[in-house]
C-alpha cells in the first residue's frame, strides 16, 4: 500500500510540476492557467507558475500577457487559455443569458459598436453610452455596461487585451476558427481537465466536469493512465447530460426561470 502511494505521489508530481524556462512555454504545456485575484497566501496564477517557471516572480504573467497571444476565458473557473483552449469553449449557447442581457436587451449591440470603432476599452469609458445600473449575483448594483462587457467576452465577441491596474480592458475579439462538433469538444475539455488535474478522484472529475458553462453531452467512464486509475471521457462510459451552471457572476435561475 505505501509503495502504491509512494509511486501515486511520484506520478502526480512527475505529470504536473515540470519546469518550464518561460512563461508562454508553461501555459502552451498547461493550456490554462487559473486567474484569482484573492491573495490568501498569493493569486492562484502566481501561486502556480512559480513553481513552474524558472526566475518567476509575482505579477509576471499580469506584465507578460499582452505579448503572448493568450486569451482569458472561464473553463470551469476562470483563467488565462491558449487560443487552441479556448476555442474548445465556443460557441456557447444563447439559453445561457446574463441578468444584464434581459434587462438591457439593446445594449450589447451599443458596447460591440463602440468597442470596434474606439478599439482597447476599458468599463469606464463607456460612461458615455449613459447610466445603466443591474443586479449582480451577489445581489448588489453593477454598471450594466461593465456586466455587457463580461456578456460579450463570454459569448467570444470580446476580447481581454490587457489589464489597467487589475481592470480588464477589452478589445474586439478576432476570427475564431471553424467549430469543432459539440461531441469533439466535449471529449477534448474532458482531456484538457484531466491534463491539468489527474490523478484524481472519479467523483472529484465528474464534479469538474460540471462547472463548465454549457457544456456539451458528455461521456464520462475511467480508465488508466500510467499506472494510476483517473476518470477519463470514453465513449465506453456512460453518456449523460451534465446540467449547465448560470454564467460567471449570475445567480442560478429560480423555479419560475427568472434569473
Amino acid at each position: 500500500m505505501r509503495s502504491a502511494l509512494r509511486n501515486l505521489r511520484a506520478h502526480a508530481v512527475a505529470r504536473s510540476l515540470h519546469r518550464s524556462a518561460t512563461i508562454a512555454d508553461a501555459v502552451t504545456r498547461m493550456r490554462f492557467v487559473q486567474i484569482d485575484p484573492i491573495r490568501a497566501p498569493a493569486r492562484a496564477a502566481d501561486l502556480i507558475l512559480r513553481q513552474r517557471v524558472d526566475g518567476y516572480r509575482a505579477g509576471d504573467l499580469d506584465r507578460v500577457y499582452p505579448e503572448l497571444g493568450l486569451v482569458e476565458d472561464y473553463l470551469h473557473v476562470y483563467g488565462v487559455l491558449t487560443p487552441e483552449a479556448r476555442a474548445l469553449l465556443h460557441p456557447r449557447s444563447s439559453a445561457l443569458r446574463f441578468r444584464v442581457e434581459q434587462e438591457h436587451p439593446r445594449l450589447a449591440s451599443r458596447v460591440l459598436a463602440h468597442v470596434a470603432r474606439h478599439g482597447d476599452t476599458h468599463p469606464r469609458d463607456l460612461a458615455v453610452l449613459g447610466r445603466h445600473t443591474t443586479v449582480n449575483g451577489w445581489g448588489s448594483d453593477s454598471a450594466a455596461t461593465t456586466r455587457v462587457l463580461e456578456a460579450l467576452h463570454f459569448r467570444g465577441k470580446l476580447h481581454v487585451a490587457r489589464r489597467g491596474n487589475g481592470i480588464k480592458v477589452y478589445t474586439v475579439a478576432g476570427a475564431t476558427p471553424v467549430p469543432r462538433s459539440p461531441a469533439e469538444r466535449a471529449q477534448e475539455i474532458l482531456w484538457l481537465l484531466l491534463d491539468l488535474y489527474a490523478p484524481l478522484p472519479e467523483p472529484s472529475f465528474r464534479e469538474m466536469a460540471r462547472m463548465v458553462p454549457d457544456p456539451p453531452p458528455t461521456a464520462v467512464g475511467t480508465r488508466h493512465c500510467g499506472g494510476c486509475p483517473v476518470g477519463a471521457p470514453t465513449r465506453a462510459g456512460a453518456t449523460q447530460r451534465v446540467p449547465a451552471p448560470p454564467p460567471p457572476g449570475e445567480s442560478p435561475p429560480d423555479s419560475s426561470g427568472r434569473s
